[in-house]
């Protein structure tokens, strides 16, 4: 997939999965309004290449510190409350986004979405955690709540925590389908706040 129509479709919060064949295109990824949808040639059949027998090398040794794997933490702002979700928590987001409203008093307002990704070009590439704390602390300056969830979130901001609970003044939720015990003891952490 070209890099362009990519772009396109993470500008629009759709993540793409490119499979190892691209030639075969994927059944639930439908080409977007004005995009013309690229015409696939048939495959043309070869003899089958001979086995080629691998050898491993070692790595050279790395000077300085190790890059950390890229990582994109997805956040918003709902009224008064930044929220901060990593990858493993995504599938729980309309949850989430109930929390949010229940952490804003139930007032209505409008969702702001934002995305935080390393590496930052010309960053220090071990530094993502310094530039992650850094952001939420410029995201929550005026005092906004602050809701997380996903292991990647904890990390960077170096806390633990195995259940719903409350991490650097923040509200913790995991990132899984809560029983009714975890959302008893997150409606309590809510009121407490």
């Amino acid at each position: 997939m070209e890099a362009r129509r990519v772009a396109y479709f993470q500008g629009l919060g759709i993540d793409v999965w490119v499979g190892r064949k691209p030639h075969q295109r994927q059944p639930d990824l439908e080409a977007a309004p004005g995009v013309p949808e690229r015409q696939v040639e048939p495959r043309r059949t070869s003899p089958a290449p001979q086995k080629r027998r691998e050898v491993a090398t070692p790595s050279p040794p790395v000077d300085g510190p190790v890059p950390v794997a890229a990582f994109r933490i997805r956040c918003f702002r709902y009224g008064r409350v930044f929220v901060a979700l990593a990858e493993d928590a995504w599938p729980w987001r309309r949850f989430l986004l109930d929390v949010a409203r229940a952490m804003n008093g139930f007032a209505a307002a409008e969702r702001q979405d934002l995305v935080f990704d390393w590496p930052q070009p010309g960053a220090d590439p071990a530094g993502g955690g310094r530039a992650f704390r850094a952001f939420l602390g410029h995201q929550t300056r005026a005092g906004e709540r602050t809701l997380i969830s996903g292991r990647r979130v904890l990390d960077l901001l170096g806390a633990q925590a195995q259940e719903t609970a409350l991490v650097d003044g923040g509200v913790y939720v995991t990132p899984a389908a809560p029983n009714p015990a975890a959302k008893k003891q997150l409606w309590n952490l809510i009121r407490e706040l």
